[in-house]
């Protein structure tokens, strides 16, 4: 997918996860990949919880992390990456 990712992909800018493969990105309304947000993000132009707070998103994206054993360090990261994300910034 190209779309001016820096070389490994993009990151959602929803949930901060890497999108190094074309299954990872969400879709836009017209079905084309959406280069901002992934596949767990946005579907068909829409996110698929709508009403999800930044610290909701913070949790989730915690505890998926500590479940796959990801370093503390990077986990700790999260409270810092996510809010500066597109989807968060107002």
């Amino acid at each position: 997918m190209n779309c001016g990712c820096p070389p490994g992909g993009c990151i959602c800018q929803s949930c901060a996860m890497p999108m190094k493969e074309d299954k990872h990105y969400g879709t836009n309304e017209d079905k084309s990949k959406s280069c901002d947000y992934c596949f767990y993000c946005y579907r068909e132009g829409k996110f698929l919880n709508p009403t999800m707070t930044l610290d909701q998103m913070i949790n989730k994206v915690t505890e998926f992390m500590k479940k796959r054993n990801m370093p503390q360090a990077t986990i700790d990261q999260v409270k810092t990456i996510v809010p500066t994300l597109k989807r968060w910034v107002k």
